[in-house]
């Protein structure tokens, strides 16, 4: 959090730039955050990447709600290593 009160320093300097928590921490305290005027400009879950793309056309934004029917099936791992592979074998804060 730390981190995040130093970057809203860059955001009077540069008006284009915005702060985005991504992940398990925006999954777990990510409103509260955001009710708090940190600077955070969008907090996405872990959950919810795909929606990324779209809220950054917005002014800010959350998408913070978990869905554990999302196995992100349509997006394909690209492999570097014909014989080497990384395997997901948990998704989220726990």
């Amino acid at each position: 959090l730390g981190r995040i009160s130093n970057e809203r320093n860059r955001k009077k300097e540069k008006p284009w730039f915005r702060i985005v928590l991504l992940g398990c921490m925006a999954q777990r305290i990510g409103q509260r955050l955001l009710s708090e005027d940190l600077g955070i400009d969008y907090a996405v879950g872990v959950d919810q990447y795909k929606s990324l793309p779209q809220l950054l056309t917005q002014n800010s934004g959350f998408a913070l709600d978990f869905n554990s029917e999302e196995i992100y099936e349509d997006m394909m791992p690209v492999h570097q290593d014909s014989l080497c592979a990384y395997v997901t074998i948990m998704r989220g804060c726990n």
